[in-house]
């Protein structure tokens, strides 16, 4: 991904790659995940992805900065409405 065209809907599709390729109990480093962007559009587009997929209860973040899947899970796949048909 080129860190100039990252879009949040990109960056939702990524992050939500990322917590479904892991164990539910299992957390991922925000500090990591922010370390890992080669832009600030990049990590503007990750906090902007992980502040929708908090409010869509997708994920969960917390206090000490770590973010994993919500036990409940019930709006994983809400996160691509904004992408254009042909990217879901």
């Amino acid at each position: 991904m080129n860190p100039e065209d990252t879009s949040v809907p990109e960056m939702i599709l990524y992050l939500r790659s990322l917590v479904k390729s892991k164990p539910r109990a299992e957390t991922l480093s925000g500090a990591h995940l922010f370390e890992e962007q080669r832009s600030r559009r990049a990590m503007i587009c990750l906090f902007l992805a992980i502040l929708e997929m908090v409010r869509l209860q997708a994920i969960v973040a917390g206090a000490e900065g770590r973010v994993r899947r919500d036990r409940r899970e019930r709006r994983t796949d809400a996160s691509t409405k904004y992408l254009p048909r042909t990217a879901r």
